[in-house]
């Protein structure tokens, strides 16, 4: 395909010229240009990670050859008459109709009140159960790693000194001092997780944690996808409920579908009502 900045093709359809105050970044055929207010929206179009690379004048040569390939397309389309085959029309007007009715719906929305208090209250109370922070219990690690596809001996190895790092902490050795000799990256900080969560995204770590009752229990050793490891308690903190203040925001995320849903369904109700609307029963 040939096009470039100040490329001569003529086009079978005359584009209109850019307004005088335009800055053009290209021109082809006959007084059809591409301008710097067209490369801008081309660009804001972009995600940021690409835009960037747009923004050097080479960047901006190469959005502006885009636009003249995709202008001499459409022109070549038109002068074959593609943007009058029905189909088409069809398309273009079902695609101008969903547009059109988006805009208005985002136009309904904006002017739309919020949830009231009370309703807002009212959803907290029935969903009370889902506004709870999950217990955590802060723990120290000891990690010692096998890879999953590691032959039966070597697994048996790494499960052995598992062993032998757990019964140490259970003669009296600060776990801290042990996890040196673990394979965690935990060990710098002497084998403390931090805070984990029992909201079931790790099952077999989250199962040794939440069995532990008081400060410095210390779990068995147990498999889990690193390999093998066993854990001290440091601290626990019990499942709390989540205060309504703490949840307004959540709460009204929670709710605005259902409001978009209330708010659509009042405007076909109000236009219907407007338009006599009514569907007639055809006759067997």
């Amino acid at each position: 395909m040939v096009a470039a900045l100040g490329c001569s093709e003529s086009p079978p359809r005359t584009p209109l010229a850019a307004a005088p105050q335009e800055v053009v970044l290209g021109r082809f055929g006959d007084g059809g240009v591409v301008t710097r207010e067209e490369m801008h929206h081309e660009a804001e179009r972009m995600p940021p990670a690409l835009r960037a690379r747009f923004e050097t004048p080479a960047g901006q040569r190469e959005i502006a050859r885009s636009l003249i390939d995709k202008k001499l397309l459409v022109n070549e389309a038109r002068r074959r008459g593609i943007d009058r085959d029905p189909q088409i029309r069809r398309q273009v007007d079902e695609l101008e109709e969903r547009l059109i009715v988006q805009a208005l719906l985002e136009a309904e929305e904006k002017t739309a009140p919020g949830p009231t208090e009370g309703e807002l209250r009212a959803y907290y109370e029935q969903h009370k159960r889902e506004f709870v922070e999950p217990a955590q219990a802060r723990v120290a690690r000891v990690l010692v790693k096998v890879s999953a596809d590691a032959s039966v001996p070597e697994r048996e190895r790494a499960r052995r000194k598992a062993e032998r790092l757990a019964a140490r902490v259970a003669a009296g050795e600060p776990i801290s001092k042990v996890a040196l000799e673990g394979d965690g990256p935990e060990r710098s900080r002497g084998g403390d997780l931090g805070f984990v969560v029992n909201d079931r995204k790790k099952p077999e770590l989250e199962q040794a944690v939440f069995s532990l009752l008081n400060t410095g229990d210390r779990s068995e050793v147990f498999s889990c996808s690193e390999g093998f490891a066993f854990v001290q308690l440091l601290k626990r903190r019990d499942a709390k409920a989540i205060s309504f203040e703490r949840a307004r925001s959540e709460l009204k995320n929670r709710m605005a579908p259902q409001g978009k849903r209330k708010l659509f369904d009042s405007l076909l109700s109000r236009l219907r009502r407007e338009a006599d609307a009514r569907v007639e029963t055809p006759s067997p």
